[in-house]
């Protein structure tokens, strides 16, 4: 009957450590959740950014055509010299 009593001691012990080890990968497994919201809500943002830098870039490049223009303009008009600005369209 001791053996009998040992054995279940044994068992207990590796019940509460199986418990245990449940309850620390449930733990490790909330961080990752956490973790794994943190960088969706970062690439969405990284993603609205990259919209609104494509915004602006097309914003700009339908700025400078119009200003290229009456730079032209006013140099045929009125025949002289204005400075010159560097003007990229691409």
């Amino acid at each position: 009957m001791p053996r009998h009593s040992i054995s279940h001691a044994n068992v207990g012990s590796s019940n509460n450590t199986s418990h245990q080890r449940v309850e620390d990968l449930e733990k490790h497994v909330e961080i990752l959740e956490e973790r794994l919201t943190g960088y969706e809500e970062t690439k969405e943002k990284l993603d609205e950014t990259k919209k609104k830098l494509e915004e602006t870039k097309k914003r700009l490049a339908q700025n400078e055509n119009p200003l290229a223009t009456l730079h032209r303009f006013l140099q045929a008009k009125f025949v002289i010299e204005l400075p010159t600005f560097n003007i990229d369209s691409s």
